[in-house]
């Protein structure tokens, strides 16, 4: 990202606020990032795709230097034209334990399309497994009362589907304490099961 142009600095606790007072339902405080490809402070010249139009990065000490553990990008993600014609795609970073690289986590495209694990998303939400991550790439599951976890859906890197179980060693993989599929006729009204 870019380098420091403007420090607060103070010991404890700092917070900078945006207060709006108004009774208008739109107004609120805002922040702007604003960005033009002129090298003339004041003047107006066309970004191109790819230009990143901000950054909010977060820093921690390690004792001498800040190192990086998270940013967020805003980048202009098509071609963009005059007057309301300004495509973008908003992207979160994390750097992983061991390290102060962040690497992209999320990416927002500008048709809205969501990726996690992957730049590119091919639908509403697209998630895929970079190399050497985890076993799973989807993962639905509840919290006991005990504080333990429930496992309902799991999809492993391998295309395994779990089904009440959290490592499935199948294609498909049920596991289940009651009857398995339930089907109903909404003419009749009747209901058929298959067990275990």
């Amino acid at each position: 990202g870019p380098g420091q142009q403007l420090e607060i600095a103070k010991s404890g606790n700092v917070a900078t606020a945006i207060t709006t007072y108004s009774s208008g339902v739109s107004d609120g405080g805002a922040l702007y990032l604003q960005k033009s490809d002129s090298d003339t402070l004041g003047t107006h010249s066309l970004v191109d795709s790819g230009d990143v139009l901000g950054y909010l990065i977060f820093l921690g000490s390690d004792g001498t230097n800040y190192d990086q553990a998270a940013y967020i990008t805003a980048t202009v993600d098509g071609t963009s034209g005059a007057g309301t014609d300004m495509p973008g795609r908003i992207q979160f970073y994390t750097s992983p334990d061991g390290s102060a690289t962040p690497a992209v986590r999320m990416t927002i495209k500008n048709d809205g399309n969501v990726g996690i694990g992957t730049t590119t998303p091919w639908g509403l939400l697209a998630a895929q497994i970079p190399a050497g991550a985890g076993s799973n790439s989807l993962t639905l599951a509840s919290t006991t009362p005990s504080g333990g976890t429930d496992t309902h859906l799991v999809v492993t890197k391998a295309g395994n589907v779990g089904i009440g179980t959290a490592s499935p060693g199948r294609t498909l993989s049920i596991d289940a304490t009651e009857s398995i599929i339930q089907m109903t006729s909404a003419f009749a009204g009747a209901q058929y099961e298959i067990g275990v």
